[in-house]
């Protein structure tokens, strides 16, 4: 609210309220008499959780003054947990021991708080096989054997493991899981380097080298991506290279799967998690928010009197 009074305290004219910028008026709406601010659409905190919208008040003699209001956007439960990978892939050692782990998968939210915490449980009815062989730890997210599986060679598992949240009410997601369970004399395809952090910058051109994959086993293998965007791709010999334009004020942050998997029969595969985080370019130019500002001033107004904010 706003007062407009002169020296002697009497009131000088109805105050009036509006809002300078073009983009600010694109989301919100103010009462020219009441000052009471109302929003226009829909606001997302993930998007942006805090805004600062400038508001003019004028009388009728065309005294204006200016305050800006600040709108912090509050959380609520509205994104689901979302797994870093398309799917999951494993082959485990028919010797591996029971407790040791042999996977790990990985989920984030984009909300605050308890809502931004998430669980894991494996998807399958409670005395299927699934359960009575591999268990979730239920924060980290890592697979582990809960028996022995020396005599089930050459078997494959197929489930899913869920992620939810603790918003109220909870979301969830589902990721499909696919285990081999392998002889333990065959040799596995090896990463030589695991779950790596690159760099590159946002207007890297198309073709960019981002990595060479290596391998610590002397295995002839096939390459290929688990992601869910398709500005990445892997060549047969290992390179990993940048394939589509990227823009970094859409997605930042991108979370690969690089599977090596053998030509040989049996077709063993391993599974490494690379992340590409996206440099910032100078791409976006300055944008006032208004495409033209109005004030009115006094003829008498003191030097240094501020006048507008833009």
């Amino acid at each position: 609210a706003a007062e407009d009074t002169d020296s002697e305290g009497a009131i000088e004219g109805e105050v009036t309220y509006s809002l300078p910028s073009d983009k600010h008026r694109s989301m919100v709406s103010i009462d020219p008499l009441t000052g009471l601010l109302r929003s226009r659409k829909a606001l997302d905190r993930e998007r942006r959780a805090l805004y600062d919208i400038l508001v003019m008040a004028s009388d009728t003699s065309g005294h204006v003054g200016f305050t800006s209001v600040r709108l912090t956007v509050t959380d609520v439960n509205d994104n689901v947990p979302k797994f870093m990978l398309p799917e999951y892939l494993a082959c485990v050692p028919s010797n591996l021991t029971v407790n040791s782990a042999f996977l790990k998968v990985r989920a984030t939210d984009a909300d605050k708080g308890p809502a931004a915490q998430v669980t894991y449980t494996l998807q399958s009815p409670p005395d299927s096989e699934i359960h009575q062989l591999f268990g979730v730890h239920p924060i980290s997210g890592t697979l582990y054997l809960q028996q022995p599986v020396l005599s089930l060679e050459g078997q494959v598992y197929q489930f899913f493991v869920r992620a939810t949240d603790r918003g109220s009410p909870s979301l969830h997601s589902d990721v499909p899981v696919r285990v081999y369970i392998m002889d333990f004399n065959d040799e596995l395809p090896a990463f030589q380097r695991t779950d790596e952090t690159f760099f590159i910058p946002e207007d890297a051109p198309l073709g960019y080298n981002i990595t060479q994959l290596v391998l610590s086993t002397p295995l002839q293998v096939d390459y290929r991506l688990l992601a869910t965007g398709s500005q990445f791709s892997v060549s047969q010999e290992g390179r990993l290279y940048l394939s589509a334009a990227l823009d970094r004020e859409a997605v930042a942050v991108h979370t690969l799967g690089a599977v090596a998997q053998s030509r040989a029969a049996p077709r063993l595969a391993t599974l490494d998690a690379i992340t590409v985080v996206v440099l910032d370019s100078n791409d976006n130019r300055p944008v006032f928010h208004s495409g033209l500002y109005r004030t009115a001033v006094a003829e008498n107004v003191a030097v240094g009197t501020s006048i507008m904010q833009v």
